[in-house]
């Protein structure tokens, strides 16, 4: 699949502007990930910015709190549920690994643990980053 057919199947758009928390317009080139429950309905979003990190922008923005990411799992509507389901932390391992969602952090919360198990795959693998102490 080509990363176009990627970001189509994932509902994934390009956007050079961001609305903040505050309801203002920002110059913000960015992908957008929608957060969808398991049938498919967009219950959030977050991006990631694709423009040049000189520019001063953030990595990422996302809607207001963090409620939204205990309560849903990026992904979840476009897993194959008679194959191995893989959970990995970020949007990119997601989209990078078969059969895959995404946690949106190390942390797994128990809603997202239901909505997980409701997807009553055959197995389930975690693969979240390795937290890789720096010594200096």
């Amino acid at each position: 699949m080509n990363p176009k057919e990627l970001l189509q199947k994932y509902n994934c758009f390009i956007s050079s502007v961001v609305m903040t928390s505050s309801g203002s317009v920002m110059k913000y080139p960015c992908i957008v990930w929608p957060m969808t429950n398991i049938n498919g309905e967009i219950i959030a979003w977050s991006s990631r910015s694709i423009g040049d990190p000189k520019d001063g922008l953030p990595k990422s923005l996302g809607m207001p709190g963090d409620s939204w990411k205990k309560t849903s799992v990026f992904g979840i509507s476009n897993i194959d549920k008679r194959l191995p389901l893989t959970i990995v932390e970020g949007f990119v391992s997601a989209l990078a690994t078969p059969n895959s969602v995404a946690t949106c952090g190390k942390a797994i919360d128990e809603k997202q643990l239901e909505i997980i198990a409701s997807a009553d795959c055959p197995q389930i693998v975690i693969a979240v980053d390795p937290d890789v102490k720096k010594e200096s």
